[in-house]
Parts: structure tokens; sequence; C-alpha cells
């Protein structure tokens, strides 16, 4: 069975596509700014390069933390997207954990988990 593996927690973010225990074809890039433009182009690189088509993929590991906020919403939103667009199921494990070990895919969405509290905006304090 073919894995999709994406892995965007760290300097350097990652595709992989195995099956079973062995990883056909991998990639990996330097974080940029347009990181999830550069996720969706190395994603059609590594399956053209491998002559594999995406609908070929049955299932969808991602690391889904802990990592900062950015880094984690990409990689679980495009997990989370291809999974559902394709309807195959996805599963989330942590950045230490054996992208290979027995897990539990999942047919609904993996949750992020981020290092800490995510600072999208600042509070606004409310005057009485």
């Amino acid at each position: 069975m073919l894995t999709l593996f994406i892995d965007t927690i760290e300097e350097r973010n990652q595709i992989i596509i195995f099956r079973d225990e062995k990883i056909l074809v991998k990639k990996s890039w330097l974080v940029r700014r347009d990181n999830g433009v550069n996720l969706f182009s190395s994603l059609k690189t590594i399956l053209n390069s491998a002559k594999i088509k995406l609908k070929d993929c049955k299932e969808i590991v991602v690391v889904s933390g802990p990592g900062g906020f950015s880094a984690v919403r990409i990689g679980v939103t495009a997990a989370n997207l291809l999974a559902f667009s394709l309807n195959i199921p996805v599963c989330g494990v942590k950045k230490e954990e054996d992208i290979f070990s027995k897990r539990k895919m999942q047919s609904e969405f993996v949750a992020p988990f981020y290092i800490c509290d995510p600072n999208i905006t600042k509070k606004k304090l409310i005057s009485e």
C-alpha cells in the first residue's frame, strides 16, 4: 500500500512516498515564506519523478506536532485536504515517532499539536 508522508515541522520539510517500510521516493527542502506553495509543487515533482499518481496513495501520514503554528498548520491542513479529496485515511504522528510503526489510521481529520497556543493577533483590552 502506498503511503504519503508529510513533515513540515522542522527547518527542512520533507515528503516521502513509501510502500510498507520501503521508501520509494523522498524530497526535502529548506523552509521559506511560501511554504504552502512549495509543499504542493514539491509533491507534484516527487509524484512525477516516481511516475506515481496521487490517487495511487492509499493513506497519508503527517507530523502533527509539536511545532510552531504556521509549520504545523501547513502540513496538517495539506494532509487533511488531500485525505478528504482522495477519500483515504489520514494519521497524525508526533515528530519523534517512527513513520513506519503501526499507527491508527483515521477517516476523520488530524488535529494539530502546537508547542504553545497560537499567537495570531494581539488581545484587545476591554475598557470598562
